[in-house]
């Protein structure tokens, strides 16, 4: 019987993607492309071209978006700061403006997301095709695990236990969490009892990958989304579960992998870990960054800029065993802490815009249903304080943080039709 059922599912997923129109295909593209390097970049371009040309023919965005103008205008109002910001309000405008041209190519995609995405076929093809994605690279990342390289014969990176997609990647650790919000949702949008089944494994095998890893930030930021989500969902039971999963393949793991064990145990005293205790040392240097460009902030990309001359202003008598001598002439790509990030990219006042159209986010598409909150995981593991990253302001964390927003608007858009 359930052989018969999902040959009938298999029938009825050809049917659905003969109504998928260029915009759809050029959104798997986004998701496809963000395992392969920076090609997710002209990815995203395309949908945004592709979006703009589609609103020119049809003349019906204002009435597709009717009920999200208020969000819209807001995400508009906050892409015209970061203009303004660039061109006039920061001193390197080249690494600020490269930075920024690519926040609003991302928010032109969320836009396009809103505008697009509207019926439940829409999502399972999303689903389904974000479910092969992730198992493809699930398997190349589990192989490369036990043989040391990829499938293409490249190395892992020199961080060892890291895993890589491809050559010169990040690790997976954080590239993977960003579909934890959708795989976890999935499950509910399918009917067929076994491809839920699979739904599941395909979730759980995302985390033990995200542990094999050996990136503390990511688990950080996942363990910490789930308790935000368990707090606010009625799945409380079904959230304690995975919970209990997670953290028990992880104990497992972490006492079964000396290499591991090392960096996770790290967590538990930070200072006695050189990549933890840094920390402080780029956290002090960057509340001196914020305290003297208050108002309008330096501009997303541009932290190690300042880095090394707001070292030297600090009074590190107060703070010596948080002084690191390496620091005080290097500079890091970031300050390892997204509200400290946000603030001094973008100032008070595009902090004040960034909190407004984040509010509205919330209340016209998370908390709308409980799958909506289901499906935020991925938008609560980018944005968590507990994530040491560049949620909005810079490089992939930016692309991943606006991406899930994506998951969100498609899941919140389709249970209107469910």
């Amino acid at each position: 019987m359930n052989t018969l059922t999902l040959t009938m599912d298999l029938k009825r997923l050809k049917s659905f993607f003969k109504e998928v129109d260029l915009l759809d295909y050029f959104f798997y593209l986004v998701i496809l492309t963000f395992y392969i390097g920076k090609a997710f970049k002209p990815a995203v371009f395309l949908v945004d071209i592709v979006f703009l040309i589609e609103v020119y023919k049809r003349k019906d965005f204002w009435q597709r978006v009717d009920k999200f103008k208020a969000l819209i205008w807001a995400l508009f109002l906050f892409a015209s700061y970061l203009i303004v910001q660039g061109l006039f309000l920061v001193d390197y405008r080249n690494e600020v403006l490269r930075s920024t041209f690519e926040e609003i190519m991302y928010i032109i995609m969320v836009i396009a997301a809103i505008y697009h995405f509207r019926t439940i076929e829409q999502l399972r093809r999303m689903i389904y095709v974000t479910w092969f994605i992730v198992t493809l690279v699930l398997l190349d990342a589990i192989y490369q695990y036990f043989s040391g390289h990829d499938l293409f014969g490249n190395p892992l990176t020199s961080y060892g236990h890291r895993l890589t997609a491809w050559k010169d990647k990040s690790s997976l650790g954080p590239m993977l969490g960003v579909f934890s919000g959708i795989l976890l949702v999935a499950p509910f949008f399918v009917e067929n009892r076994v491809l839920k089944t699979l739904g599941w494994i395909i979730a759980i095998l995302l985390f033990i990958v995200i542990v094999l890893a050996g990136n503390r930030s990511p688990l950080l930021a996942l363990f910490s989304a789930l308790i935000f989500l368990m707090i606010i969902t009625k799945y409380r039971k079904i959230i304690l579960t995975v919970l209990a999963v997670f953290i028990s393949v992880f104990l497992i793991v972490m006492n079964t992998n000396p290499a591991l064990s090392v960096k996770y145990k790290a967590l538990l005293n930070p200072t006695s870990n050189s990549a933890t205790a840094n920390r402080y040392h780029i956290i002090l240097v960057a509340l001196q960054i914020i305290k003297d460009h208050p108002v309008f902030g330096v501009g997303p990309g541009a932290y190690n800029k300042y880095h090394i001359a707001a070292s030297h202003k600090i009074d590190w008598k107060k703070y010596k065993k948080y002084q690191v001598k390496y620091y005080m002439n290097h500079s890091p790509t970031h300050t390892h802490s997204v509200l400290l990030d946000i603030i001094l990219s973008y100032g008070i006042v595009g902090f004040g815009l960034l909190l407004y159209w984040i509010y509205l986010f919330f209340k016209q598409f998370i908390l709308q249903s409980e799958f909506s909150k289901l499906a935020a995981l991925s938008f609560f593991y980018c944005i968590t304080p507990l994530a040491f990253s560049k949620a909005f302001t810079n490089d992939v964390w930016q692309y991943m943080t606006y991406l899930s927003m994506v998951f969100v608007i498609a899941v919140a858009k389709a249970k209107e039709s469910y």
